[in-house]
């Protein structure tokens, strides 16, 4: 087998190979290659409208947080108003009211009043009973047809003796003997001040409304 002149076997030599690229020149034609990729935003990933629907359901929260702080209020208010009725009606006694009192009871005027939060007018009452003593409180209870009241002396009652001259007509008006008798719900007390007429065989006396907070 003849072989090829020198010249030729030159040129008939497979090319060398190319020298490995160095990584970072890799690198920096790859990333001038390739489009830098734009920031992510919220922006780009919710439609257009969004801000505007964002807005009317905020406006959409407001208006039901509104709606529920009325509500609440009312529902409360109509709670205080049925609490006030429930208390009026828990103090409700028989109507012993006397349009005729006995003169010492009557000297007192219609202007006669027990102070508290609300400045309230002493009333005359008197009621049929056959004893000579003072009731004790479930007798009491019973003449005025409630389920039950408390008592406590005069001193107890009024110890600066701001309503001497109402326990002094009372006294006046019955046998000397007074007790007060009260019921009591919540902030509101009802008094009864009583003394025995034991000629006239009945209670007499003054009622008076009074609201301590």
């Amino acid at each position: 087998m003849r072989l090829p002149p020198p010249a030729l076997r030159h040129c008939a030599r497979r090319p060398r190979p190319a020298p490995p690229m160095q990584p970072f020149l890799a690198l920096s034609r790859y990333h001038h290659s390739v489009a830098p990729t734009a920031p992510i935003t919220v922006s780009s990933i919710l439609p257009t409208p969004a801000p505007l629907l964002l807005q009317q359901q905020n406006r959409h929260s407001s208006t039901m947080s509104s709606d529920d702080t009325y509500a609440a209020f009312l529902a409360k208010a109509n709670k205080d108003y049925s609490a006030a009725d429930e208390e009026e009606q828990s103090l409700t006694a028989k109507d012993v009211s006397d349009p005729n009192p006995p003169a010492a009871i009557k000297a007192l005027g219609s202007d006669r009043c027990y102070t508290s939060d609300s400045d309230e007018p002493f009333v005359a009452i008197s009621l049929p009973y056959g004893g000579t003593a003072l009731p004790d409180n479930r007798e009491l209870s019973k003449l005025l047809e409630i389920s039950t009241v408390d008592s406590q002396d005069v001193l107890d009652w009024d110890p600066r003796g701001k309503y001497k001259d109402v326990t002094d007509a009372v006294a006046k008006a019955g046998n000397g003997a007074v007790n007060v008798y009260y019921l009591q719900s919540g902030t509101s007390i009802k008094y009864w001040v009583l003394s025995v007429d034991q000629k006239a065989g009945k209670l007499v006396g003054v009622v008076v409304m009074a609201y301590e907070s």
